[in-house]
């Protein structure tokens, strides 16, 4: 089996780039984290006010109306 080969990136405008887009790629990932923590908050104090039941039913958020509606 031959060797993989690996290119080292000498090109500053390139690296630039990379640097950016690995940014912004840890600025999505903490987005997408902090929404589901918002999600399941959310959800978890629905269930407690209102008593929805999570575990076996679907329910679907109607954010213009700020009402919950079972699928």
């Amino acid at each position: 089996m031959g060797e993989k080969k690996r290119i080292k990136i000498e090109d500053k405008n390139l690296r630039v780039i990379l640097d950016r887009l690995t940014g912004l790629r840890l600025l999505l990932d903490d987005i997408a984290q902090r929404k589901a923590e918002l999600a399941r908050d959310f959800w978890e104090r629905a269930a407690e006010l209102y008593g929805l039941d999570l575990k076996n039913k679907v329910y679907r958020v109607w954010f213009h109306t700020y009402e919950i509606e079972e699928v």
